[in-house]
């Protein structure tokens, strides 16, 4: 089934070629790309289209990567987040990397395809050892754990000291998804530093709201009653192996 793009009534190929087209007026094009998006998102994943439409729409944004307009490699980055994996997507990491996007972009198209290129997985390292936005590497610790990438078990722990709760909890999440093996358990000492930290923290911040007016309504955990809840299962993990 081909998909239309709403307010143009074209079939999904005619929309694309315009989509792709520089020498089409910048105007026509942002409609096109806007179109297309939307109705990509409306149908939440479940687009009632075929292998080949999804191909020809990651193929059209492999093409807009390279585009002069920073506008359509950005539509070009949203659409390949927008539909599934296709052989393309490896293909267009490269091109998302060096493209004026921020490595944001290529960081979720690794996580949300599952790309395993070698480009792909030293991206995810080197989000992971330079923590270069709580997002970014958010994204990448989780998929580490999901991988069971063991090599970045030592950078995950480094990232519980960054002054950032978001990428202390992020890694202290990352890190409860690795066996705690006999001969490589997590250190205990550093851990319990960790702890006493985040402790601290929690303390002051809940004598802060003592000061702020009740709401009611019960309260949501802070991220730092998530990071000692995240500590203590760290601590409390058993060791395999014995």
């Amino acid at each position: 089934m081909m998909l239309c793009t709403a307010g143009f009534g074209h079939p999904l190929d005619d929309a694309l070629a315009v989509l792709v087209n520089p020498a089409r007026p910048f105007k026509q094009r942002a409609g096109v790309g806007a179109e297309l998006m939307k109705n990509l998102a409306s149908f939440n994943g479940s687009a009632p289209m075929e292998a080949r439409d999804y191909e020809a729409i990651a193929q059209s944004a492999l093409i807009l990567l390279d585009d002069k307009e920073a506008l359509f490699q950005e539509v070009a980055a949203c659409l390949l987040l927008a539909v599934p994996p296709t052989k393309f997507h490896e293909l267009a990491l490269p091109k998302v990397l060096a493209a004026p996007l921020g490595k944001g972009y290529a960081v979720r198209l690794v996580a949300a395809k599952g790309l395993t290129t070698p480009e792909a997985i030293r991206l995810l390292q080197e989000t992971i050892s330079m923590r270069p936005d709580t997002s970014s590497f958010e994204l990448a610790a989780t998929e580490a754990s999901k991988r069971q990438m063991l090599d970045m078990k030592g950078d995950l722990v480094a990232a519980l000291a960054d002054k950032r709760t978001g990428i202390q909890l992020a890694a202290a999440r990352a890190l409860a998804g690795f066996p705690n093996v006999k001969g490589a358990e997590l250190p205990k000492a550093t851990l319990q530093l960790r702890l006493a930290e985040a402790e601290a923290q929690l303390r002051k911040s809940e004598e802060f709201k003592m000061f702020l007016p009740q709401s009611g309504a019960a309260p949501l955990p802070t991220q730092w009653q998530l990071l000692v809840e995240a500590l203590k299962g760290l601590l409390q993990a058993p060791t395999e192996g014995r």
